[in-house]
């Protein structure tokens, strides 16, 4: 079931149906709080629909449990660019690809 819906949130994320994609990450995450894929899509979610309050939250317990993970690093820079606090964004850009150069 939660491979399904997973899959479901991602499909209506990728195709912009942002509200049904945040329905079904809410829905997964009831089930699963601490599942890291789920968490750091629904915070790229957030982010997209300028809940950046509850982006912010959700980025910070992602960044805890995995905080050298480069595409996380590159999505909360990319959180901060999207807000225009650039100084931020530079820095979690910068470290995203210290980790990663090749990406």
């Amino acid at each position: 079931m939660i491979v399904n819906s997973f899959k479901a949130a991602i499909y209506h994320h990728s195709k912009k149906n942002f509200l049904k994609a945040k329905e079904i990450y809410e829905m997964l995450l009831k089930t699963n709080p601490n599942n890291f894929d789920i968490l750091q899509n629904y915070a790229v979610l957030l982010s997209q629909i300028k809940e950046y309050k509850k982006a912010g939250i959700v980025f910070k317990k992602c960044l805890k449990d995995r905080p050298k993970d480069s595409l996380l690093l590159y999505n909360y820079g990319k959180f901060f660019h999207e807000q225009k606090i650039f100084d931020k964004a530079i820095k979690f850009y910068k470290e995203s690809f210290e980790l990663n150069p090749k990406s």
